[in-house]
């Protein structure tokens, strides 16, 4: 057993206000909802995009007038909730090298955003060049959405790393076989999140708010959201909590909502 808590970061507070000089745009029709999905750090980062800041939100501002050229009216980010880089996912068959988190779909935490897309590096700056980042795409027209991952986290299976909810509450925030030792795994990934249990419903249903209130995103895509319908036994809900909450909520209702109709288990 190796322990991680000097590696891993508690919490950082940043009191530091962005102010929105913007009006949100216009809703686009889904009748003429054009998205362009794109990897925060993939579609920066090469030097032929030639950006003073690549790999960075910042980058994406500058990639703009790419977009405007494109005629998309929308930029759908895949995940860019705080995630572990370095964990190792696979071994490549060909070069033996081992495979890292790139695509960012294990979250650590819901709502933080990653660190290593600010172009300061320091802790806590990446909330307001996001911020920074919506307001740009906002000013030139374009809706933003989010590719969220609510389903599982970054802990893998009942012998993962302690990183997050384990260690804060594991009989309430995952999903359990019979045996409480073992997780059900609805998601590929060794763990599925109990999306309906009282308290994991509201924390999802803050972080999503935080989203589109503190951070002003327009849309959201959900990963998987299958698991987002199932009790804590795995069993389909009729009228999961979790969905009926966010269809009612006077703020989530407003959000363009794109949910994938499928988890692991088919």
């Amino acid at each position: 057993m190796v322990d991680n808590a000097g590696a891993m970061p508690k919490c950082v507070f940043t009191q530091e206000h962005f102010y929105w000089r913007e009006v949100r745009p216009t809703r686009h029709l889904w009748s003429i909802t054009i998205i362009y999905e794109a990897h925060v750090r993939g579609f920066t980062i090469h030097p032929s995009s030639q950006l003073k800041h690549p790999g960075t939100f910042r980058g994406l501002i500058e990639k703009i007038p790419y977009f405007q050229d494109l005629g998309v009216t929308t930029v759908e980010l895949v995940p860019v909730q705080e995630f572990n880089a370095h964990q190792v996912i696979g071994i490549n068959p060909h070069s033996g090298q081992p495979l890292t988190n790139y695509w960012g779909y294990d979250p650590v935490v819901f709502c933080v955003p990653k660190a290593s897309y600010s172009s300061a590096g320091s802790l806590g700056q990446q909330k307001l060049e996001f911020e920074e980042m919506v307001q740009a795409f906002h000013t030139a027209g374009f809706e933003v959405f989010l590719d969220v991952v609510f389903n599982h986290t970054v802990e893998g299976n009942e012998e993962g790393p302690t990183l997050c909810f384990r260690g804060i509450d594991n009989e309430i925030f995952y999903m359990r076989t019979d045996d409480k030792r073992v997780y059900r795994d609805y998601t590929g990934t060794g763990n599925s999140i109990n999306a309906n249990h009282p308290v994991v419903r509201d924390h999802i249903l803050t972080a999503l708010r935080y989203w589109v209130v503190e951070m002003h995103v327009d849309g959201l895509w959900f990963d998987l959201a299958v698991v987002l319908g199932r009790g804590r036994s795995g069993e389909i809900l009729a009228n999961a909590p979790l969905l009926e909450r966010i269809a009612e909520d006077p703020i989530l209702r407003e959000v363009k909502i794109i949910a994938e109709a499928w988890d692991a288990a088919g």
